[in-house]
């Protein structure tokens, strides 16, 4: 009789254990606001349940859409253990942006312990009410409040004001810069300027001759050396821009000076013959060389001013 009634027992705490074990998990959903809220309200769903703790929980994968509800927020899944228990828990921000009565679609969990197969639930469904702004139709019409000013502060001023001052410190230390080799152009070596322009081209010959660029087979730097000096004493004595100008142009302009037609014929000659061999590759004769020097000398002892050259005799004289 004992035997029996350990065996009933035994059997009736089996039975109630193992209805423990397989009793499928509660899982609660709750919102906040739970009814009611309106349009553009933040809504909060909460996902929360407990099983025990050798339990395998499978979360719903992709919480990334809800009918009628644009989703905010999706917080990470918190979980905290307790006395065999394992409690977790997750929260979804959402909203809706029309009225209604919408519900919160159930979602999937599955649960899975071992020796035990697998079990699917969903949560419960949830209805929230969304509603519209209430407008009083019948109050008067309020005029259209102006936008507020909010007073600049001294964080908002500073970066322009630093700003300005360096572009100021920018600007005034080009001026200075400007101004100060303006002066150094604007004062040129006294020694050179009183030199007058006939001395200046004798000079510049001679120290081309002592060169001896043709004797080296530099023929086309010969000529084009020759050919500048020529253009800077006509620039210099006759104030034409010579070095900027074509051959004919500057006989053009000096057609207006009194120039001697057999000085003429020598300048063109050498302006020629020079223009020729830089452009044209043109190769003179060796006498050519030394005659071009020649008769650029004799064309400048020709055009040396009459005052000028008086000075120079009566210096000879005394």
């Amino acid at each position: 009789m004992k035997l029996r009634v350990a065996v009933i027992l035994f059997l009736i705490i089996s039975s109630v254990s193992l209805q423990a074990q397989t009793k499928a998990p509660q899982i609660v959903t709750a919102l906040d606001p739970y009814d009611q809220a309106l349009i553009g309200d933040h809504v909060t769903l909460t996902l929360s349940l407990e099983v025990p703790e050798s339990t395998y929980v499978m979360w719903p994968v992709q919480i990334d859409t809800f009918t009628n509800f644009d989703i905010l927020e999706v917080s990470n899944i918190d979980s905290l253990e307790s006395e065999g228990t394992l409690r977790i828990t997750q929260a979804i921000i959402l909203s809706a942006y029309d009225s209604g009565i919408f519900l919160v679609a159930p979602l999937p969990f599955e649960f899975y312990k071992t020796g035990q197969d697998t079990l699917r639930v969903r949560t419960a469904a949830l209805a929230l009410q969304v509603n519209t702004v209430a407008i009083d139709t019948s109050a008067p019409l309020k005029a259209i409040k102006p936008p507020i000013e909010v007073p600049i502060s001294f964080a908002e001023i500073w970066p322009w004001l630093i700003a300005g001052l360096l572009i100021i410190g920018i600007i005034a230390l080009a001026i200075y810069l400007m101004k100060r080799q303006a002066s150094k152009v604007s004062t040129p070596n006294t020694a050179v300027a009183q030199i007058p322009p006939h001395m200046l081209a004798m000079r510049k010959l001679d120290e081309l001759e002592n060169k001896k660029l043709w004797q080296q087979d530099r023929i086309k730097e010969y000529y084009s050396r020759l050919s500048e000096i020529t253009r800077e004493y006509i620039e210099n004595r006759y104030r034409i821009l010579a070095l900027e100008s074509t051959t004919d142009e500057i006989l053009s302009n000096l057609k207006h000076e009194l120039i001697s037609i057999d000085d003429m014929e020598k300048l063109e000659k050498v302006l020629r013959l020079s223009d020729l061999v830089k452009f044209a590759k043109v190769k003179p004769l060796p006498d050519e060389h030394s005659a071009s020097l020649v008769q650029m000398r004799e064309f400048v002892r020709s055009t040396i001013p009459v005052i000028v050259q008086r000075k120079e005799e009566e210096v000879a004289d005394v």
